[in-house]
């Protein structure tokens, strides 16, 4: 396990099983406080990237999701394509709960002969190219419609593992019911004939916003350097320097491309990363908030309100016992 500072954008997790590389993960989240007094869950989908492709769908509530920079407002009944190795994460909106689910699949689960044209041609203009990239799936498109339930089909066919189901926070890994019944045929179909509908109608896209390829990979250092010293004190000459900018081109790339301010994404960071120790510890918040880089519990505490819409002693009390995948070390260690 990796230490606490020693974070990575990698994401290490087996997703399914080597003879069947396919996971599906639904996702119950409060981003703020409800009718009840509630706090909020996790302020987004921390950045991270795998080598597996994946199709993420709100089922209710909406975000904003980026992928390599670039955001997309995703609402309820809308899904989205992320290619393997693209760097993504996501801010939810300020509802009384979103639910996603997301099927996550190694490239390898598709391909054929090595010299056939679905395996040489078709699938790396998905996975390798632009087809797809970003393409967000709406039932207001007949295709996209087709695409959406080829998506519900494969979800059916897993369930939430007994004794799993939670009426809160719930981030839970479903379970093939079928195994070795033919179903993995079925969701192999099924994928086919997504990435069929995408190729079909798909024109390629460009990652990014028209911005400089090489400025965008300049960011991604720098973050990957705050992700590293996320507890430590960062200035934003250092954030530049990472990223071989000036401090004020550093901040307009960020903000284009990230959708904020570069202090405003590391307070982000620091407290769901907080959140780890408040849910997974008896520590003390006087000691959290300097764990997680704050000066000072007031400060820290502020901060905390101000995303979270309660205190860190409120969360601690009302999610006493719980456990986040999306939180736990695990997630962020290296390969």
């Amino acid at each position: 396990m990796a230490d606490r500072g020693g974070v990575s954008k990698k994401d290490s997790h087996v997703h399914g099983s080597e003879s069947f590389p396919v996971a599906v993960y639904r996702v119950s989240d409060i981003p703020g406080r409800t009718g009840g007094g509630k706090c909020g869950e996790f302020v987004n989908l921390p950045l991270h990237w795998h080598r597996e492709a994946e199709i993420f769908y709100m089922e209710t509530g909406a975000c904003r999701y980026y992928i390599d920079g670039v955001g997309y407002e995703l609402g309820a009944g809308e899904a989205i394509f992320v290619r393997p190795g693209a760097l993504h994460w996501a801010k939810l909106e300020d509802v009384e709960r979103a639910v996603s689910v997301s099927v996550t699949f190694h490239p390898d689960f598709l391909s054929g002969v090595a010299n056939d044209i679905t395996s040489s041609v078709y699938l790396p203009a998905i996975f390798e190219g632009g087809v797809g990239q970003g393409q967000v799936f709406s039932r207001k498109i007949a295709w996209q419609s087709e695409i959406i339930d080829d998506f519900l089909r494969i979800v059916e066919l897993f369930d939430v593992p007994e004794g799993d189901a939670d009426e809160r926070h719930t981030d839970v890994t479903l379970k093939l019911k079928g195994e070795n019944d033919g179903s993995e045929l079925r969701i192999k179909s099924l994928f086919l004939d997504i990435f069929y509908l995408m190729t079909k109608n798909s024109a390629s896209r460009r990652a990014g916003k028209g911005g400089s390829r090489s400025a965008y990979k300049c960011l991604l250092d720098s973050i990957d350097y705050l992700h590293a010293h996320y507890n430590e004190k960062l200035t934003l000459s250092a954030l530049a320097a990472k990223a071989l900018m000036s401090e004020g081109h550093y901040s307009r790339v960020f903000s284009k491309y990230m959708g904020e301010s570069p202090f405003s994404y590391l307070n982000s960071y620091r407290i769901n990363r907080s959140i780890w120790f408040l849910v997974n510890t008896d520590m003390k918040i006087i000691d959290v908030a300097p764990e997680c880089g704050f000066p000072n519990v007031s400060y820290y505490n502020r901060r905390f309100s101000e995303i979270m819409h309660c205190t860190p002693t409120e969360y601690r009390r009302e999610n006493s016992g719980a456990r986040y995948a999306s939180a736990d070390e695990n997630d962020f260690k290296d390969d």
